[in-house]
């Protein structure tokens, strides 16, 4: 490989045609924003009580139609904008609740939002800013012996499915709500735990039953097949996520099956790892996999086949270990993670350069680097020379419109 002269380039030598012009724009105006990039490809922000957040237990994340983030939390709704938070809270005037503490959080495709509180659900309308409450608990409501629904889930035809937790007998009952507001109790679920995962497909109902079994239920609640898991140390159900044609399950000990309902076929995925407590999954559409729980949040790139733990980072900047209870990811791309230490905001970048040296000195920091040259070799490959380093330009994009529109 032959390589022009860097020298060349800080004489004057080398001839600016339009390739070089426009590469010449990209690397002014967008070069702090690559060099960030091949630092760190991901950004992290913990927002807690001190950015605005109503508490920092934080219980569900998820986002409407119009865009905004609602942050369900142990002491409060919260609608995030991308700049302020409001408080939806039982204290409140103007955005008033009749319930803080949330267990559950789910919105419907016609924005209608679902908080399960315990003793009641409330349905809230953002459009109109009214709501509906509906009770779980028949009879008087007594502290500390509550009926706490869990579990949240739509079926095919809108009607609301919960796990609900009796905290007087630790007993748990899988219970619909249809219409009226008549809740009726469709059959017991095992287990002194609260959380009992359900999804649906076609028009089968899946249920997190007890340890390492998923009950299949038809649409009236009926238990039709056990689907058992393979044996293991703590094979409780944490997560269930359907993806296209498969129902990926996870496990309390770290451990991922996939399942395929037509055929019948159950593997453990490889993303599988040994861990005391875990209780969050999301599945991308490209495969990729998050799985959070008690100090671990593992992000594992199909792609790349490559598993990065972002705990650490996280640890950090809280400076505590934190239990990660539910991923989200929006529209956008950027990635959503409640956690017992506030709501946690993940944006990955691409890098655009690759990097043959690395190190620093007092010319060079990790943000923003002082170049010496650039040029380009018969191949068309663009290097950028810096104190201390030289980077390769992925010149792939590199067109006026990438240029100009970023």
């Amino acid at each position: 490989m032959k390589l022009l002269s860097l020298q060349s380039v800080s004489s004057g030598k080398l001839q600016l045609d339009m390739r070089t012009f426009w590469l010449y724009i990209y690397f002014v105006i967008f070069l702090p924003l690559s060099a960030f990039a091949q630092s760190a490809n991901v950004q992290i922000k913990v927002f807690d009580v001190d950015e605005g957040l109503s508490h920092r237990k934080v219980v569900k994340i998820l986002q409407d139609s119009a865009g905004f983030i609602w942050i369900a939390t142990i002491d409060g709704l919260n609608r995030f904008d991308g700049y302020q938070f409001l408080h939806y809270k039982s204290q409140g005037e103007e955005l008033f609740l009749p319930h803080d503490a949330f267990t559950d959080m789910l919105i419907d495709d016609k924005d209608n939002i679902w908080l399960s509180s315990p003793d009641y659900i409330t349905i809230y309308q953002p459009a109109s800013n009214r709501f509906r409450e509906i009770k779980v608990k028949q009879g008087a409501i007594v502290e500390r012996q509550s009926i706490v629904p869990h579990s949240l889930f739509l079926d095919d035809s809108r009607r609301l499915w919960l796990a609900a937790y009796d905290e007087n007998s630790a007993e748990n009952n899988l219970r619909v709500l249809e219409g009226k507001g008549r809740i009726r109790q469709a059959t017991r679920l095992e287990g002194s735990y609260p959380k009992h995962p359900g999804v649906q497909i076609g028009d089968t109902l899946y249920v997190g039953a007890y340890d390492r079994v998923v009950w299949k239920l038809n649409t009236n609640g009926n238990i039709v097949e056990a689907l058992e898991l393979p044996p293991g140390a703590n094979r409780r159900i944490s997560q269930m996520q359907v993806v296209k044609d498969s129902l990926f399950i996870l496990c309390i000990d770290g451990t991922l099956f996939t399942y395929r309902p037509a055929s019948g076929a159950l593997r453990q995925h490889p993303m599988s790892f040994k861990t005391e407590m875990a209780s969050a999954l999301l599945v991308e559409p490209d495969g990729d996999i998050w799985i959070g729980g008690r100090g671990k949040l593992l992000y594992y790139d199909q792609k790349r086949e490559q598993t990065i733990d972002y705990d650490p980072n996280i640890l950090e900047i809280v400076g505590a270990t934190c239990t990660y209870r539910q991923i989200f990811q929006d529209r956008s791309g950027v990635t959503w993670v409640a956690s017992d230490f506030g709501a946690i905001k993940i944006l990955h970048t691409d890098p655009v350069f690759t990097q043959y040296l690395s190190g620093r000195n007092e010319y060079c920091s990790s943000v923003y680097c002082s170049t010496r040259g650039i040029t380009e070799d018969e191949a068309g490959n663009i290097y950028i020379s810096y104190y201390n380093a030289i980077h390769v330009l992925d010149t792939s994009p590199l067109t006026p419109d990438t240029c100009l529109n970023g």
